[in-house]
């Protein structure tokens, strides 16, 4: 039973405090965000990295644009009501079982916040780094891999204007297959559609945040693991390990990998087979109309067409 109430309900009539909240302050968080399109291998990564004993990287949410919005719109409220609006969002998730926790002990923690710290990304960086603390991991770096972000990087910038981001791009024409084979869309032009959309919007954030933003092809990742994974590591200031290479042999508590079928293949050792099965699986006039949409980006980005 979630401990927190709808927010409908408790900022009816509330008192206001003069001035709205600031987004940060000068106490600096660097967590890092993977983006992209899903279906790219963005969770693989997450198992990757998951691996390192300095990193935390919790189950998907997609609330995060969400609460920024929140946090804007309800600032003024008493800081006990906005924690309750800002947590509620998370709690009220309905995946949020798989992050294994309450955050009734985080609430009570949090309400006693000093004046000074009272921004949304020390909360932000409180909860993950309870979460990671739920789950036995003594983590100096925490991250989050939900594709959804990808449409709120300005926002997220906002809050964390030291993150950074890894942008994994994976070949346009297997990220529509894989998303037909799932069921997320029902048509290749959605499907198509959601990838062009996710990787123009990073890589356009990209360009404005060069030294915070670097790109991952999957299939490097899965070509070259050792290089790729150096490569991520060198970006976020962490000693490459060995053990990162075998994520599969690790017993990561990864909770919403576990209930989504569409995610099994992450158990598995790093593996190129799901390079190019686009070429086998589409027929001509679908290869047509895929190159027709997202070709001259593919080109843009260094595919061959």
């Amino acid at each position: 039973m979630n401990f927190l109430v709808n927010k409908k309900n408790i900022i009816h009539k509330l008192p206001i405090v003069l001035k709205g909240r600031p987004l940060h302050s000068t106490d600096r968080y660097m967590p890092f965000f993977i983006i992209g399109s899903g279906r790219s291998g963005n969770t693989l990564l997450r198992a990757i990295l998951e691996t390192h004993p300095e990193v935390h990287i919790p189950p998907e949410t997609y609330v995060i644009g969400k609460v920024i919005n929140d946090y804007i719109r309800y600032s003024r409220l008493p800081w006990s009501i906005l924690l309750k609006i800002i947590l509620a969002e998370f709690e009220y998730y309905p995946e949020f079982a798989t992050f294994g926790i309450s955050l009734r002990e985080l609430y009570n923690k949090l309400k006693e916040t000093p004046q000074k710290q009272r921004n949304l990304a020390y909360i932000l960086h409180k909860l993950y780094i309870y979460h990671a603390r739920s789950v036995l991991k003594k983590a100096k770096c925490w991250g989050d891999k939900t594709p959804m972000n990808t449409f709120y990087l300005d926002k997220i910038y906002s809050v964390f204007p030291d993150s950074r981001f890894i942008h994994i791009i994976r070949d346009g024409r297997d990220v529509v297959l894989s998303y037909m084979k799932m069921g997320r869309y029902n048509t290749i032009q959605e499907s198509a559609d959601r990838w062009f959309l996710s990787v123009q919007k990073a890589t356009k954030f990209g360009r404005r945040y060069p030294k915070q933003y670097i790109e991952v092809r999957y299939e490097d990742l899965v070509r070259s693991p050792k290089k790729t994974i150096q490569y991520v590591c060198d970006f976020l200031g962490l000693e490459f390990i060995d053990v990162m290479l075998r994520h599969h042999e690790m017993n990561l508590n990864l909770k919403d990998v576990e209930i989504h079928a569409h995610h099994e293949k992450v158990k598995n050792a790093i593996h190129e087979a799901s390079i190019g099965n686009w070429r086998q699986q589409f027929k001509t006039e679908e290869i047509v109309k895929l190159n027709a949409r997202i070709g001259p980006l593919l080109d843009q980005i260094g595919y061959e067409i």
